[in-house]
């Protein structure tokens, strides 16, 4: 096993969380990375958190726009569009089955090294 792979199987679970933040406000790149932190937990590469970004603009997922800013050059803006929406429920359903997975692999190992 390598070290730190639990951690890169948490990080590719970035994706809804952007859609989830994007579904209550738009924003832009850095604010974004830092609302993932704040508000989710969830650290993100920027360089990553754009590629997805990309992906998901590609693929109908947000929009994009560009904004005037009054600390300094206009900003790309992102909000998530119906398909994003949708896009993010399927993430969240399939996110409660891995959850159950999880849950259970953690009792099986609490309750075998409490004997």
């Amino acid at each position: 096993m390598r070290e730190g792979s639990a951690r890169v199987i948490v990080e590719n679970y970035y994706e809804p969380c952007i859609l989830f933040l994007l579904s209550k406000k738009a924003s832009y790149g850095y604010k974004l990375k830092e609302d993932l932190k704040i508000q989710l937990a969830c650290e993100v590469n920027i360089g990553n958190l754009y590629r997805c970004l990309g992906r998901l603009h590609r693929g109908g997922y947000v929009t994009k726009y560009h904004e005037e800013s009054a600390e300094g050059p206009e900003r790309v803006m992102y909000k998530t569009t119906p398909e994003g929406l949708h896009l993010l429920q399927k993430w969240i359903r399939e996110l409660q089955r891995e959850k159950k997975v999880v849950n259970r692999l953690i009792k099986k190992y609490s309750d075998a090294i409490s004997v």
